[in-house]
């Protein structure tokens, strides 16, 4: 977990948060050392180059995909998505409503992350810019 984290992180008024509360957005997610993991398992036991690896996921994030019509029910019935700037403004319009079916999503700011990390390796993740960037 990051090293500023303490005991209040899930705390809200002096009260523990709600489960979702806690969960929806980037405060439950603390797996910093899981692209450093991948990078070694990758020396160890990989096959394709490095940077191959990154490639099908840098084509969805600039191609982008279709919101399925699942999916579009999923984020109409969603009470928590929704409470998440980041995750609103991705899957949600300006009045609040899910974005619906057929809309293509893409992620070109995930593609440039993607391809950072394809070029530079995982101690991009750590250092320099991105990881600057992730923790401001």
């Amino acid at each position: 977990a990051p090293a500023a984290a303490t005991d209040q992180l899930f705390m809200k008024d002096g009260k523990p948060m709600a489960f979702y509360d806690g969960v929806v957005g980037g405060r439950s997610v603390g797996v910093p050392g899981t692209v450093r993991a991948l990078a070694l398992a990758h020396q160890r036991y990989g096959k394709l180059p490095w940077a191959a690896l990154f490639e099908p996921a840098i084509t969805l994030a600039e191609q982008g995909f279709v919101i399925s019509p699942r999916l579009a029910a999923l984020l109409a019935k969603d009470p928590y998505l929704a409470k998440d700037p980041d995750a609103r403004a991705y899957f949600y319009q300006a009045d609040g409503s899910p974005k619906p079916a057929g809309t293509r999503l893409t992620n070109p700011a995930l593609a440039k992350v993607l391809r950072t990390l394809a070029s530079q390796g995982p101690d991009a993740f750590y250092r320099g810019p991105l990881a600057e960037a992730m923790v401001a």
